[in-house]
């Protein structure tokens, strides 16, 4: 399978182990090509970025934080952790929630403004 990030060529494994992770700054874009299915057991960080998935099923068995664009062309099964936090989140792809996977969609609460 191979991937690219900021034009350059690359290639990532199928399987993001429990000890592996994947990260995505802002401004950043990763895209995952080819393979059939995909599997991560370990952590996606997305910090502003956008991680695509061109083809193929992700499973999802680790977790996956924080805020960005996740697209994920032939689908998402989550059976672990997706927590998503303040700032706009974008989740592109059918998403089924298996098992005991959980979806927390969090913010910081807003302080009222003050009138003195």
């Amino acid at each position: 399978m191979g991937c690219s990030r900021h034009g350059y060529g690359g290639r990532l494994a199928d399987t993001n182990y429990t000890t592996g992770e994947v990260r995505v700054g802002a401004g950043e874009q990763l895209l995952v090509t080819g393979g059939t299915a995909h599997l991560n057991a370990g952590t996606i960080n997305l910090t502003g970025g956008t991680l695509e998935y061109t083809q193929g099923l992700v499973t999802n068995t680790g977790g996956i934080a924080g805020r960005g664009t996740l697209i994920a062309n032939g689908g998402l099964s989550n059976f672990g952790n997706i927590l998503l936090s303040d700032g706009t989140t974008d989740i592109h792809g059918d998403v089924n929630n298996d098992g005991a996977g959980t979806i927390v969609v969090s913010a910081m609460p807003r302080r009222p403004s003050s009138t003195t």
